[in-house]
């Protein structure tokens, strides 16, 4: 049995040969995450170290269940095929075994559908056990006693500390963003700041104040940067092939 055969007929290809080596080959990759999206846009967006810890164990725990799942699938689905392969050896209908034949060739597809998947899986849950021990090893991955960061669930006045800090942090970043772009904090987010005990409120609006002032005044510098090197008519080095991408008009070579 062909694990890897495609299972689709060649008669709506228009150009069978060049069009069939482009589907086995989609179908021969995993496509799983990329290391970079799970290091800096899962663990990453979650502002604080404690809370990227906890991120990356709780990413780590669902792609460990879906390694088992998928590996009872997988099993599973062999068995099923070599029971049906059983059958076709004790029937003498020529239109049952048909129908036999159709049901392994269906569970050939899957079987092949989980091999996949499990290798995704296998590769994405050794994804985040690297980021996780990357972590451990760096400085954030030491709490202020000098003990790893995984004795962290040990301490539950700890674990409340750093929920108090992440979600100030959390709340500044919203309400900054929107004082940046709208010149005030939204009624979504000051509804969400307004629940916070008084003391915690100030502090994730005074953090929010500052951070919008800051990149405010960054954005306006880098503007003026941008507006002076496009009279001069050029741009600078790294960024004109990023224009490119945009469809932007075209510049002159970088300098």
């Amino acid at each position: 049995m062909n694990e890897n055969k495609v299972y689709t007929t060649d008669e709506n290809l228009k150009n069978k040969e060049v069009d069939r080596e482009l589907i086995d080959f989609s179908l021969s990759r995993t496509w799983e995450t990329p290391e970079y999206k799970l290091k800096y846009f899962v663990g990453g967006a979650q502002l604080t170290p404690y809370m990227k810890f906890k991120q990356f164990l709780m990413e780590l725990k669902t792609r460990e269940e879906s390694c088992e799942e998928l590996e009872y699938n997988y099993k599973k689905v062999k068995l099923e095929i070599k029971v049906e392969e059983e059958k076709i050896e004790f029937t003498t209908s020529d239109l049952q075994k048909e129908l036999i034949e159709l049901e392994i060739f269906q569970l050939t597809k899957d079987l092949r559908k989980y091999k996949f998947r499990l290798k995704h899986a296998y590769k994405e849950r050794e994804t985040f056990l690297k980021l996780v021990n990357e972590f451990l090893e760096s400085d954030d991955g030491k709490l202020p006693n000098g003990e790893s960061f995984m004795e962290v669930f040990k301490y539950p006045e700890l674990e409340s500390k750093f929920e108090h800090e992440y979600w100030t942090i959390r709340m500044a970043k919203q309400a900054a963003c929107e004082m940046a772009f709208y010149g005030k904090v939204g009624q979504g987010n000051l509804d969400s700041i307004m629940m916070m005990p008084p003391e915690q409120q100030s502090n994730v609006l005074e953090l929010a104040s500052h951070v919008a002032v800051n990149f405010d005044k960054k954005m306006n510098l880098l503007m003026d940067e941008a507006s002076n090197d496009m009279k001069l008519g050029y741009v600078r080095k790294g960024i004109g092939e990023k224009m490119k991408t945009l469809n932007l008009p075209e510049q002159t070579e970088d300098k």
